[in-house]
């Protein structure tokens, strides 16, 4: 007869412990998997939302200026118009000729009319209807205030053209001051509404151009917002008027909620620009990825709990846990494999997205290059007239507007020199690296001598170190030379006995290179603006430069796997240093 030991009391409470742990184990790994996923998907949306708001601010922004360069332009003309009218009469000033002369520059512009003192047209560039104007707001306000120099109306259907239309109009005085008339050139609408629709919206994106009374004036994807509507009762539009540039998420009206707006008001115009997108929208490229990572989790979840009961099971016994032991492992090789196959899904998801990725900042970088180039011919047209109004009728001008000519010239050739570095800085970032052996000694003597032979009468102390090397493209260092060097060239113009070093030193175990000159230095808490476009640190009279020369310097840098940090004192100079990452 075969005798079997029976398992004791304290045996059995010991198996049931161990149970009891495995169970307990599986349970807290399972949800901290949980809420680090949890987690994931919070932070990857944000990033996600993040990115749209900064391309909403900026792009809210850049058209912003687009909008206040058109109504400013627009000013300038019903000024010229008034003046024009004043000198020579209303009724000797031919506006159709004068439509005609400056539509071509000024495509924006509709119709040109002139009012006497009664509110009848006295002249039109296109057909009206004949009638008093009197009861308009534009004519009540200039008749009634003397100060009101230039007034934007609300948009109005004109019943000749069949459009919608944005009065701008002028106050006309007589010789005593009196008021004889207005003056009013009608801004096409559409304008606005086209330029809007070239930028990168989404679907449910939408551009509008607000009033201060909230009406709209333009919109792209307009979807509820249509010229003319009254939006003063929206959240988004209290919230613009409240504060002059900003970012919130909050209820959508018309395209549903939430959303994610952006706006810039449009100093001195009285006038706000919104971009908004749907949060729904904006989170969407991430979907894919947190689905992916749910499913992971999903599956390691399943694993832990199935191997803490399997651990629970082997102290049931000797031979059932040596059997449930082999199914386990079976069951864990099995879930094993369906996680690798789940992990390489992931990868070529997450690969498939890194190359849509680098497809949207190709068709970024196109779209930047193509509206600074399209931006060429019209500033150069501007400086380009007013140029030659200066020339030709400079004597028949009075100082106020000779003073508005040479502005407008000054501020054409600084626009012009924006576009072609913003072209510069496209094509760099679009040039790929071509690595080889360059001898930066030599690079920076020839930057040096250029500087030096372009204006020989500096006398600029320049030491180079002998025997600099580094692997990388010469073109875009040379690129970085030039900016580095003539920076300090140009920062130590007002200082007697200048001095430029560029030199190599070792730090932590690499090679950084350094360009420090004695010039006049920043405040080091500005420091984080050197490397955002269009940001300086001293105005264009003291020191020229279009803020955009270091931004192309810090992307060259980053290409080459390296990084670039500045050190400055006021009035004692400022050293540049940079790296230069290995050949990849």
């Amino acid at each position: 007869m075969e005798i079997r030991a029976q398992p004791t009391f304290g045996h059995c409470l010991l198996v049931h412990r161990f149970e009891y742990f495995a169970i307990i184990g599986g349970t807290v790994a399972s949800i901290a998997i949980w809420i680090a996923v949890s987690q994931f998907q919070q932070h990857r949306e944000s990033e996600a939302i993040a990115a749209v708001h900064a391309a909403n601010v900026g792009l809210a922004h850049t058209l912003g200026e687009q909008v206040i360069q058109v109504l400013h332009e627009t000013d300038l003309q019903t000024a010229f118009l008034a003046e024009d009218v004043v000198r020579d009469g209303a009724r000797s000033v031919n506006t159709a000729k004068y439509f005609d002369r400056i539509h071509a520059d000024l495509p924006y512009i509709r119709r040109i009319s002139i009012l006497d003192a009664g509110g009848n047209i006295i002249s039109s560039s296109a057909p009206f209807h004949d009638e008093s104007r009197t009861n308009k707001k534009y004519f009540a306000v200039h008749r009634e205030d003397v100060t009101k120099a230039v007034f934007i109306g609300k948009p109005m259907p004109d019943r000749t053209l069949g459009a919608w239309q944005i009065p701008i109009s002028r106050r006309l005085n007589d010789a005593a001051g009196r008021f004889v008339g207005v003056v009013i050139m009608a801004l096409d609408p559409a304008y606005f509404s086209k330029q809007f629709t070239k930028a990168a919206l989404g679907e449910t994106s939408r551009l509008s151009l607000i009033d201060a009374d909230g009406i709209v004036l333009a919109s792209a994807n307009s979807q509820g917002m249509e010229i003319g509507s009254d939006v003063s009762r929206m959240p988004g539009y209290k919230f613009g008027q409240a504060n002059a540039a900003g970012f919130f998420i909050g209820e959508g009206n018309s395209i549903g909620a939430p959303r994610i707006v952006a706006y810039d008001q449009l100093s001195p115009y009285s006038m706000t620009l919104h971009v908004a997108t749907s949060l729904d929208e904006a989170i969407a490229p991430v979907h894919h990825e947190v689905t992916a990572v749910y499913l992971i989790a999903t599956v390691i979840t399943l694993l832990l709990m199935a191997a803490s009961f399997t651990i629970a099971r082997l102290f049931d016994g000797q031979r059932r846990a040596t059997r449930e032991a082999s199914a386990a492992r079976e069951r864990a090789e099995r879930l094993l494999d369906e996680n690798r196959s789940l992990n390489a899904n992931l990868e070529r998801r997450v690969a498939e997205r890194t190359a849509e990725l680098e497809a949207a900042n190709r068709e970024l970088n196109s779209f930047s290059y193509t509206i600074a180039h399209d931006l060429r011919a019209p500033v150069r047209a501007m400086g380009g007239y007013s140029s030659l109004v200066l020339e030709k009728s400079q004597a028949l001008l009075d100082a106020t507007a000779v003073q508005y000519l040479q502005r407008v010239v000054a501020g054409s050739k600084r626009m012009g020199q924006l576009i072609d570095d913003l072209l510069n800085m496209a094509r760099l970032s679009r040039q790929e690296v071509q690595r080889t052996d360059i001898d930066l000694t030599e690079l920076a003597g020839a930057v040096a001598g250029a500087l030096e032979a372009a204006h020989p009468q500096r006398e600029v102390e320049v030491k180079i170190q002998p025997a600099m090397h580094t692997n990388g493209d010469a073109g875009l260092l040379r690129v970085v030379l030039e900016n580095l060097i003539g920076n300090a060239w140009k920062f130590t113009g007002k200082r007697a006995g200048a001095k430029i070093e560029i030199e190599a030193v070792q730090q932590d175990g690499k090679t950084t290179f350094r360009v420090r000159d004695n010039g006049t230095g920043f405040d080091m808490q500005y420091a984080n603006k050197l490397f955002a476009p269009f940001q300086r640190l001293h105005h264009t009279n003291e020191f020229e430069g279009t803020g955009i020369g270091l931004v192309t310097v810090k992307k060259i840098i980053e290409r080459h796997g390296g990084k670039i940090w500045i050190e400055s004192a006021i009035g004692v100079g400022t050293t540049i240093f940079f790296t230069i990452g290995d050949a990849v």
